[in-house]
């Protein structure tokens, strides 16, 4: 089991041996790559690669804008959850609101009792 997980291993770096480079920057980093006897995979070569060269496997692998920030490159509106509308609030937890229902009326008074100076919006 062990002999055939390091065969394929093997052959993985064979086959990506024989890819050609893709840019003269990646070249330039050829040395980094662990030795051919170890039994690290191409893949986990190229994501230690970018561990230590951030900015430069970023800019070989894609564009400028993935050197952003992950939160920076996603144009999120901030906020657009709540809007506040004065009537609305009133209507649902106001006064009027309170004193229709029959647990309204019980919060209200609880709030008398408490010494509250304002019972509701």
């Amino acid at each position: 089991m062990f002999a055939r997980s390091i065969l394929a291993a093997a052959a993985a770096r064979r086959s990506m041996a024989s890819v050609p480079m893709a840019s003269p920057l990646v070249q330039s980093f050829a040395s980094v790559r662990p030795p051919a006897s170890s039994t690290v995979s191409p893949l986990l070569a190229s994501a230690a690669l970018a561990f230590r060269y951030p900015a430069t496997a970023a800019s070989a692998s894609g564009p400028a804008s993935s050197l952003l920030p992950v939160g920076a490159r996603f144009m999120s509106k901030f906020g657009s959850e709540y809007q506040p509308s004065i009537i609305r609030r009133k209507r649902k937890w106001g006064f009027l609101a309170r004193n229709k229902s029959r647990l309204g009326r019980k919060i209200l008074a609880r709030r008398v009792l408490k010494g509250r100076k304002w019972l509701s919006h």
